[in-house]
């Protein structure tokens, strides 16, 4: 879940905007959800556009996919599943910083308090 708002198609959560189209026009106050299979993992590099930079805590690999638990600079949690092939020509492993890159983000209007 990624608490943010909603402008040019875009939810901006903190200082990173995630892209989620035009059609959603603007909201003050929004929650973005996004399951954990709808993400993309990419080695963290100085160009995090479009992206949550986060730190892989633990690989669970079961079969397969691999469950990825990682932390974001704010210190949530959040986990994502990709194939375990994707993991390994990445090259990526626990301790590892990465992008998070959701591939779909479901919005949810949030009434202010």
């Amino acid at each position: 879940l990624f608490h943010g708002r909603v402008e040019e198609g875009h939810l901006h959560v903190g200082e990173h905007a995630l892209a989620v189209g035009g059609e959603q026009g603007s909201l003050e106050q929004a929650l973005g959800f996004v399951r954990p299979h709808e993400f993309d993992l990419a080695p963290a590099s100085a160009d995090s556009t479009g992206g949550i930079p986060a730190r892989i805590e633990r690989v669970v690999a079961i079969g397969p996919i691999a469950q990825v638990e990682l932390t974001q600079q704010d210190g949530t949690l959040l986990e994502v599943a990709v194939s375990r092939d994707v993991l390994h020509q990445l090259g990526l492993s626990e301790g590892d910083a990465v992008t998070l890159r959701p591939r779909k983000v479901r919005l949810f209007e949030t009434l202010a308090a």
